[in-house]
């Protein structure tokens, strides 16, 4: 894998110092222009994927239909929130199998 990486980097390189020397035997007008050319390719390039992607939208074989997001259940103060501990080392402290003790339960509930 390391091969190919300082491979590919001394590809880029190599047409880094190909570009440098035919940009610099340029002249600045030549340079300007080239420049610009470059600019206005990537531009067109740019907006004929948004334009595409804008004129396409919503063009699907099968129609759009509206799904509502479902209520998310959060957890209530009525019933308590036990965490497990899976994979780790540290015991707990309230007791030995990682659970809530049955005489904490009627701290959490509400009346």
């Amino acid at each position: 894998m390391k091969k190919i990486i300082r491979r590919i980097i001394e590809w880029r390189n190599a047409f880094d110092k190909r570009l440098c020397r035919h940009l610099e035997s340029l002249s600045p007008k030549a340079r300007l222009i080239t420049v610009l050319v470059m600019f206005s390719l990537f531009a067109v390039g740019c907006l004929v994927m948004l334009g595409t992607a804008i004129h396409d939208f919503g063009k699907g074989k099968v129609q759009m239909q509206m799904e509502h997001i479902e209520r998310l259940e959060l957890p209530s103060d009525k019933q308590p929130v036990i965490h497990y501990d899976y994979g780790t080392e540290q015991p707990d402290c309230e007791t030995e199998a990682g659970m809530m003790p049955t005489e904490n339960l009627a701290a959490y509930e509400v009346e």
